[in-house]
């Protein structure tokens, strides 16, 4: 979908082709990782709900430096403006699944925890 608007989307904001062009970059690749970026953003709330926010805490202070910068450099190093687009883009690709698996397996952690305690 992204992929059909993004050219409308960009014109409402500028009647410059350059301009167009870099609106359109951004919307697709920010669409591109959104709904993984909501994952780890929402996988936060969730440590936090089973009382884990020191984990919560870590996971949200690894996830902006080490993963979306880390990308967006290297995203621009290599295909400069359209690059960093992408690597911000990318970066909840890799980060969106790492935190559904850490929650994971927290829970098995404290039910395995827990099983162990009512022998």
């Amino acid at each position: 979908m992204a992929l059909v608007i993004a050219t409308p989307v960009a014109r409402i904001f500028s009647t410059e082709p350059v301009v167009i062009e870099r609106i359109v970059w951004y919307l697709q690749a920010i669409l591109l990782g959104s709904a993984l970026h909501h994952v780890g953003v929402h996988t936060g709330s969730m440590f936090n709900a089973i009382n884990r926010p020191g984990v919560a805490a870590l996971f949200n202070a690894l996830r902006m430096p080490t993963s979306q910068i880390s990308f967006a450099w290297i995203g621009l190093k290599i295909g400069g403006l359209g690059g960093l687009f992408l690597g911000l883009g990318i970066a909840p690709l890799v980060t969106g699944p790492i935190a559904l698996v850490w929650f994971e397996l927290i829970l098995r952690d404290g039910e395995h925890r827990e099983a162990a305690n009512t022998v």
